[in-house]
């Protein structure tokens, strides 16, 4: 097993920040998307708690644990693809469906969805612990950062860009 790329604590910190603003944009008169941006700020948050303290590797190596005691550990490889594969297929089906639900929607409010969802998709895959998946994430990609890092820093920009597109809307309408 390749060990998980210890995660930078930039990153973290990005989380928290991110889901303060977005904590700070379901408030007030005025807000938009208030029920997005709430679930935004607590996705966030998990994700923060996460980085800090990793919890989903904790219940990765439960899982583990559970598997080999279990004794299908050897057959787990078909159980982790098929988990990959339905993790992502969640994530874009919630996007699609809210889109068609939102219609018409905001720009800020559906780069907040895509960047949680990818967020939130790409920690689960992270810690499903299939071998290619974290081969990927532990591979190096510009910068000195790996590519979870990478992958990481574009979801947080997306809701950044978001937060920044809908703070300013905002400001702009009349209270």
């Amino acid at each position: 097993m390749i060990p998980p790329a210890p995660a930078h604590p930039a990153i973290a910190v990005a989380f928290a920040l991110l889901a303060a603003v977005c904590g700070w944009l379901a408030t007030g008169l005025g807000a938009r998307d208030v029920r997005l941006w709430r679930l935004a700020a607590a996705a966030l948050a998990a994700l923060a708690i996460d980085q800090g303290f990793g919890v989903l590797e904790q219940l990765t190596a439960a899982a583990r644990a559970s598997a080999v005691e279990g004794g299908w550990y050897e057959g787990r490889r078909l159980f982790q693809r098929w988990l990959v594969l339905g993790i992502g297929s969640a994530g874009l089906v919630a996007f699609g469906l809210w889109l068609r639900r939102r219609r018409p929607f905001s720009i800020d409010s559906a780069a907040a969805l895509a960047g949680v969802l990818f967020l939130v998709c790409l920690a689960l895959a992270r810690a499903s612990s299939q071998h290619r998946v974290d081969a990927f994430l532990a591979a190096p990609a510009a910068f000195g950062l790996r590519w979870r890092a990478v992958l990481e820093l574009l979801g947080i920009a997306a809701v950044g860009f978001a937060a920044a597109v809908a703070a300013s809307s905002r400001r702009r309408r009349p209270r």
